[in-house]
């Protein structure tokens, strides 16, 4: 094992108590306990967390059977070896083979270039996605919170699911439903505090839409009864945007307003495909209306609501465990048996 995977495993072991962490590696042969996913969830027990290494390569599909913590080196990286990401293709959160409601799962980190969804009918409860690169998602369950990440996302949100919310993401365009199939009178799903290129709504009902900047939106004939308030529409010379829209309701929103943002480059949303977007500031100049403009009097996009972020650098996927910084092997030389003596520095992300 090289000497920055086993730094991995002393730092991360210190950052997660009682529980086994197991490491994926599928590109450096002997670099961690699998090279494959499946096998390390199938030797996992319930709280367990798995790490997948950074590579070029993807992990492809795997099936998540129990409560677990899965953990990426995440998507838009700098100052790493080599700055491999950790792509995955498709999640299925397996309630079938376990026969009843699979409760507690978080995803960090990864890429997700597949679709999450459920095998079977049972819920899924209880689930955060947590600086994720998003592709399609569905959701059949309770308390799932999606946020700080980023990508052009589809949610379907099945009619037995409820409290859902979708928070502090920046998101390219957010795709919700398809149809009058889905998202179907859902209970308590709330969309809040992202940063939004486009909103499209093929069909939503009951939705709460709050504390939202967005730069373009379509609605569906399938989109009633949702509510929006508080958001600032920016089509930054484009069409103008009134909320709330035709048979929906809401109040307080700032319609083609520009939210005054420190740093921005325009077009939105364009440019943020790649990276680019961690060199932006969207912080707010003095006199914008996002400034402790929101329902709750926090700031409006991803600095006020639930979970508020200062910097855009945390859409860079890279998740909290502490990154060693500095090694320094002590023991001039070691003998047979002897132990090793290291001393280590590390950061921990925001």
């Amino acid at each position: 094992m090289g000497l920055h995977h086993l730094l991995f495993l002393v730092v991360i072991s210190c950052s997660v108590s009682q529980a086994t962490v197991r490491t994926v590696n599928n590109y450096i042969t002997n670099s961690a306990q699998f090279s494959t996913v499946q096998p390390a969830i199938t030797a996992s027990a319930t709280n367990d967390t798995i790490y997948l290494h950074g590579s070029p390569v993807s992990y492809g599909d795997f099936t998540i059977t129990k409560r677990l913590v899965v953990i990426g080196a995440g998507y838009f990286l700098s100052n790493t070896i080599n700055n491999y990401t950790t792509l995955v293709g498709n999640i299925t959160i397996d309630t079938v083979s376990v026969n009843q409601a699979l409760s507690g799962l978080t995803l960090q980190g990864l890429t997700i270039n597949g679709q999450i969804s459920n095998a079977g009918t049972d819920r899924a409860n209880n689930v955060l996605i947590d600086r994720c690169k998003l592709s399609t998602t569905f959701i059949t369950g309770s308390n799932w919170i999606i946020k700080n990440s980023f990508g052009s996302p589809s949610f379907t949100i099945s009619s037995i699911s409820s409290n859902v919310l979708i928070s502090n993401n920046i998101f390219q365009s957010l795709y919700l439903g398809n149809g009058s199939s889905l998202i179907s009178y859902a209970a308590g799903v709330k969309v809040s505090n992202n940063e939004l290129g486009g909103l499209y709504i093929g069909s939503g009902f009951y939705i709460l839409f709050v504390n939202n900047i967005i730069k373009n939106y379509t609605v569906g004939s399938y989109s009633i009864n949702n509510t929006f308030s508080r958001n600032i529409t920016f089509t930054d010379g484009g069409p103008s945007i009134n909320f709330p829209p035709p048979n929906n309701t809401g109040s307080g929103n700032f319609n083609n307003i520009n939210p005054l943002y420190i740093n921005y480059s325009s077009p939105w949303p364009n440019s943020h495909y790649s990276g680019d977007l961690l060199s932006y500031d969207f912080n707010y100049q003095t006199g914008s209306v996002a400034i402790n403009g929101g329902t709750d009097s926090t700031n409006i996009g991803i600095s006020g609501g639930p979970y508020p972020t200062l910097t855009t650098k945390i859409f860079d996927g890279r998740t909290k465990i502490p990154l060693v910084t500095d090694v320094n092997i002590e023991n001039a030389y070691v003998k047979p048996g002897q132990s090793i003596q290291i001393h280590f520095k590390a950061r921990k992300n925001n």
